[in-house]
C-alpha cells in the first residue's frame, strides 16, 4: 500500500503479441513477422515498411510467392470492398525494390551508429556472439563467402542479396564485400521479415 494514498498498486498489465493472418496463405503469425499492405485515398494497395500509414491494413507473409499470388479479388476481400475500388498494388519487384532501398538506407544508420564492422580481416577480430546479422555480397570472394557461413553458423543472419558495388555505393567503401552488423536495433525488428522476401 501507498503510505501517501492508501491505495494499491496494481501491476502493469502484460502486452500481448498482436497476431494477424497472411492474406494469401491464411498463415496466422505476429504482427511483427508479416508485411502491411494498405490501402491508400487513391485506391492504390501500398506496402506499409514502417507500419505507420493511416487506415486500416492486411498482411501478407514475406515470401515473394505470395506477393506474386495478389489479385485484385483478394486485395477487396481482404478491405472489404467492391473489386473495382481496388484500382493497382505492387507487384514482387517493386516490393522488393522498396525494402531492399530501405535496408540500405537502415545499413547508412547502422553506419553512423558504428554498429558496421567492415571487412573480413576486421570481423575476425570481432566475438562471433556479437555480430547479429551479416551481409555479404553476392559477387564475393571465398574468404568473404566462408566467413559469412561461419558467422550463420553461430546464428547470425546471412543477407546475400546486394552485389559489391551496392553494397560500396550505399556505405561509401571501396571493396566492400562483407559487413557484420553488430545491434538489430536499427531494424527496429524488421530485418527478419525482410531475410525471406529477399533470399
Amino acid at each position: 500500500m501507498d503510505e501517501n494514498t492508501d491505495q494499491v498498486r496494481k501491476p502493469k498489465p502484460v502486452k500481448r503479441e498482436s497476431v494477424r493472418a497472411c492474406i494469401i496463405n491464411g498463415e496466422v503469425a505476429g504482427q511483427d513477422k508479416l508485411l502491411r499492405l494498405v490501402r491508400a485515398p487513391d485506391d492504390l494497395v501500398v506496402l506499409d515498411l514502417n507500419e505507420k500509414l493511416p487506415g486500416p491494413g492486411i498482411y501478407i507473409s514475406p515470401t515473394g510467392n505470395d506477393f506474386n499470388k495478389i489479385t485484385q479479388e483478394i486485395l477487396a476481400a481482404g478491405f472489404n470492398v467492391p473489386v473495382v475500388a481496388i484500382k493497382g498494388w505492387l507487384s514482387a519487384y517493386d516490393a522488393q525494390t522498396l525494402i531492399r532501398a530501405d535496408v540500405l538506407g537502415r545499413l547508412k544508420l547502422a553506419k553512423k551508429a558504428n554498429k558496421l564492422i567492415i571487412g573480413a580481416a576486421e570481423l575476425k577480430g570481432v566475438p562471433q556472439a556479437s555480430i547479429q546479422a551479416v551481409f555479404v555480397a553476392n559477387d564475393a570472394g571465398t574468404e568473404a563467402q566462408k566467413r559469412a557461413v561461419a558467422l550463420g553458423e553461430k546464428n547470425a543472419r546471412v543477407i546475400t542479396c546486394f552485389n559489391r558495388q551496392t553494397l560500396e555505393g550505399a556505405l561509401g567503401v571501396p571493396q566492400c564485400t562483407l559487413v557484420g552488423l553488430s545491434g538489430l536495433d536499427i531494424f527496429a525488428g524488421t530485418l527478419h521479415k525482410y531475410i525471406d522476401f529477399l533470399t
